[in-house]
């Protein structure tokens, strides 16, 4: 029971962090997030679509996985964000 809560706490933790590192990313990279803007997008259409599949799919990490893309997603959309 604990076991579980903490590991969610955790997961927590981490994509709170997915804000930051997003505005880091922007702030460090912002001639390549001009160029690499469609990449950007393409990798947050494919990530959308991996977890798609993997939600049908029964392996032992799939909510490991699923969050991960979900920390890419929430990156590239901080990064992609216009202001």
């Amino acid at each position: 029971m604990m076991e579980g809560v903490i590991k969610w706490v955790l997961y927590l933790l981490v994509f709170a962090t997915s804000y930051p590192v997003g505005i880091w990313l922007k702030k460090v990279c912002s001639d390549e997030v001009k160029s690499w803007e469609s990449r950007l997008k393409g990798m947050i259409v494919i990530s959308i679509v991996l977890i798609g599949v993997i939600l049908f799919l029964d392996f032992a990490y799939k909510v490991e996985v699923v969050l991960s893309l979900l920390y890419v997603i929430l990156v590239n959309l901080v990064v992609l964000r216009k202001k």
